[in-house]
Order: structure tokens, then C-alpha cells, then sequence
């Protein structure tokens, strides 16, 4: 009787196990804006840790997202897991609902998606479960606070036509690198505020973007900062940091001339031991790109 009320327990526990995995991650294409929510069961909502979207979505989709990810649109908690979010392939797309609401005094504010193309106000605000996160590859600028305030984000992704970082976009984020890519020309005040655990910033446009007062003020162990070689000083100059981080200029890959990954923007390197780097090593370097590939280049 009791090995048999043993085996019945394993097989419980094997039938749990598998249950969970199968609402582990999940990939959804979008062939129309404000529709995700019919491509994941209520069962699904609350559990999924993994969740590639690629199509347009809307600030219906954005809302489903958020209660996904732990916060719904009045920033309450939900009981939402999803920890890795992969955009890279979504448009984001003006109109569909309401996805944040603030209150202030005896008004109410409301945010949706007002343009294509940009990250809006307050998107991913609060939504402390988010660990990973991959932008869209189309946006162009990423509003304030827009992923404010999610304090377990260790990596995003940032688009590969970015120009402009808003105010407190990334505040209290736990990012510990950086990667900018080479359309960005404006990062506004305080866009990573408080992001303590930020150590390496690295820069590619060719002109240094407009720096507005202390884009990363409070970030206090940063430690390196990479940038082109042909402009080291311009960027010394322009971007206002503590004495103790180093400035170090950077010959360009030439990542960015193949036309397989043009605009693709380097988010983390290795070294032949497979040991993630943060910073070009003497020998052979593999370069993880925003675009999904991955180049080698022999380091001198």
C-alpha cells in the first residue's frame, strides 16, 4: 500500500513538473494589433515565464502584457511570472486601450500608445517581475518611464534605430551594461537614474548624442565607458561622470558595414572559452548581436 501510494505521488509530481513546462514560454505572431489575448489561455496568462511576440501590437496588447508581467493598469499586482520578454520582431502601433492610469489629486491620467514606433510613457512601469527584455528592433524612442522602476531587469535589448532615451526611462533598473546603438543622438536627464548595479556603458554613434544634465546621475559604480576612438575626447567632454570611470575609445568592428547586420548592435561578447566578457579581449572575441547573429573577430 505504501508503494503504491509512493509511485502514485512521483507520478503526481512528474505530471506537475510537465504541466509547468509546457506554460514555460511561448512564441505568438500578431497578424493584427490588440489581438494577443486570443493567442494565450487564461491558464497560460498567469504562469508563462517566456514570451516571444513579433506583429503589431497596440496599448490593448501592452495592457495584457503588463498583467502578464505583474502589474495591471492601475499598477496593483497581479499574479503574473512572465520574467523574459522577447519584442525584437513586434511594431509597436498607435491606438487600442488604456494600459497605465495615474492619479493625481482629484485627476486621472491616461497613457496608451500615441505614436508608432516609440516605447510610451509608463509601458513596463513597475513591472518588477521583468528580468529580460527585448525591445522592438522599429522603435525609434523610448518614452519616460517607460520601463521605470523595474528593478529586476538585468538586460534589455535596446532598438536598433534608437535616437532618443526619455527621463527616467530605465530609473532603478538593475542593468550592469549598456549598449547603444549607433542612430542614438539624446539621452535626456536622469534616463538611467539610480541604476546601481550599471557598471559598463558602451557608445557607438560616430557623433556623441546630446547629453541632458546627468543622464546617468546616482549610477554610482559605473566603471567603463566605450566609445569610438576617433571621438574619446568629444564624449570625455560632453558626458559628465565620476573621476574614477575611464573613458576607453574603441576602432569601429566594421559589425555594422555587412549588410546582414546592418544597424544590429552588439549587446554582449565572449571569449573563446564561452566566458561573457565585457569588453574587447586580446585573441578571439564572439559578438552577440541585437538582430539575433553572431560574428567572430580576432582581437590584436
Amino acid at each position: 500500500m505504501q508503494l503504491f501510494t509512493f509511485r502514485k505521488n512521483v507520478l503526481l509530481m512528474a505530471l506537475t513538473l510537465i504541466c509547468s513546462a509546457s506554460f514555460a514560454q511561448k512564441t505568438v505572431t500578431l497578424t493584427k494589433a490588440g489581438e494577443l489575448s486570443k493567442h494565450i489561455t487564461a491558464a497560460e496568462k498567469y504562469k508563462l515565464t517566456s514570451l516571444i511576440v513579433s506583429g503589431p501590437i497596440d496599448g490593448t496588447d501592452v495592457l495584457f502584457l503588463r498583467e502578464m508581467a505583474g502589474r495591471d493598469i492601475d499598477g496593483q499586482e497581479t499574479d503574473g511570472q512572465l520574467s523574459t520578454l522577447d519584442l525584437s520582431n513586434a511594431n509597436i502601433v498607435a491606438g487600442g486601450s488604456t494600459y497605465y492610469k495615474v492619479k493625481r489629486g482629484l485627476s486621472t491620467k491616461y497613457y496608451n500608445n500615441a505614436e508608432d514606433n516609440v516605447v510610451g510613457l509608463y509601458m513596463f512601469y513597475n513591472c518588477l517581475k521583468l528580468t529580460n527584455v527585448k525591445l522592438p528592433k522599429t522603435a525609434t524612442k523610448i518614452e519616460v518611464y517607460a520601463l521605470g522602476f523595474c528593478k529586476s531587469l538585468k538586460e534589455c535589448t535596446l532598438p536598433e534605430q534608437l535616437t532618443e532615451v526619455g527621463s527616467y526611462a530605465f530609473t532603478n533598473t538593475a542593468q550592469s551594461e549598456v549598449n547603444f546603438p549607433s542612430t542614438l543622438n539624446h539621452l535626456y536627464d536622469k534616463a538611467f537614474n539610480k541604476c546601481q548595479s550599471l557598471k559598463t556603458l558602451r557608445f557607438t554613434s560616430p557623433e556623441v548624442p546630446d547629453f541632458d544634465n546627468e543622464p546617468f546621475a546616482e549610477c554610482k559604480n559605473i566603471k567603463t565607458v566605450y566609445v569610438p576612438k576617433s571621438k574619446l575626447e568629444e564624449y570625455e567632454e560632453q558626458l559628465v561622470l565620476s573621476e574614477e570611470v575611464v573613458f576607453k575609445g574603441e576602432e569601429p568592428t566594421g559589425i555594422n558595414s555587412l549588410s546582414s547586420t546592418a544597424n544590429a548592435v552588439e549587446v554582449a561578447r565572449y571569449n573563446a572559452a564561452g566566458q561573457r566578457i565585457t569588453r574587447p579581449m586580446k585573441g578571439l572575441n564572439i559578438i552577440k548581436l541585437s538582430n539575433g547573429k553572431v560574428v567572430k573577430r580576432i582581437e590584436q
